[in-house]
């Protein structure tokens, strides 16, 4: 082999090497700053996925007489993680009937589709519907518009201050049983179980585990 076919080889090689890595460095991180602007509210960041939750504690909803709290299943909130130089979105949405409607027009103008709408309660006062959404381009353009839609609910929207709040004596039992530590949010005792085991890709983004 001649010296410059050898050199040319071996450059050749680099590149080929070097292209993914470079490519990698190249993308752009999750904007959570413009994200949390955008929503009017700070969000939380687990892993590569940045989520802001909005409960839904102007309603009062009951299933017979038990009075449902908004962090077990009145919970709105939306989830973005970073795909190369594109982001996407996915949530939750917790609205009342005359609420539905609005906000999906709204959800579609902005290019967000919906992929669910159904309900996680049974026998529930007042009737509450759940609209899942997804959506893939600039994270901060898609969180104006869930905003957007939010607005159109009588959704509170901003951040209430809540202080430390401390297991039930239960909840080592339930610990022990499920074999996963829970948390406590909002008076509800919770455990979140992953599925590590399940790989995901939708819109070209592996999804994380912790996406609920």
């Amino acid at each position: 082999m001649k010296p410059d076919t050898l050199v040319s080889g071996l450059l050749l090689g680099l590149v080929l090497v070097a292209g993914p890595a470079l490519a990698q460095s190249n993308a752009q991180k999750l904007n959570t700053d413009g994200i949390a602007k955008a929503m009017g509210k700070q969000g939380d960041l687990t892993g590569d996925m940045y989520k802001v939750s909005f409960p839904r504690s102007d309603l009062t909803v009951k299933v017979g007489n038990v009075v449902i709290k908004p962090a077990l299943a009145l919970m709105s909130w939306a989830a973005f993680v970073k795909s190369g130089n594109s982001a996407m979105s996915y949530g939750d949405l917790v609205l009342l009937d005359d609420e539905i409607n609005p906000v999906i027009s709204k959800l579609e103008e902005r290019g967000i589709e919906l992929s669910a709408l159904h309900n996680h309660l049974l026998h529930e006062n007042p009737r509450i519907m759940y609209i899942h959404f997804v959506g893939s381009g600039n994270e901060v353009e898609m969180a104006k518009g869930i905003r957007e839609a939010l607005a159109l609910t009588k959704s509170p929207l901003v951040s209430t201050p809540s202080g430390p709040e401390t297991k039930p004596e239960l909840a080592k039992e339930i610990e022990r049983i499920i074999g996963y530590e829970g948390g406590m949010g909002g008076g509800v005792f919770h455990i979140t179980v992953p599925r590590n085991d399940v790989h995901v890709h939708a819109m070209g983004t592996s999804i994380p585990a912790a996406w609920a």
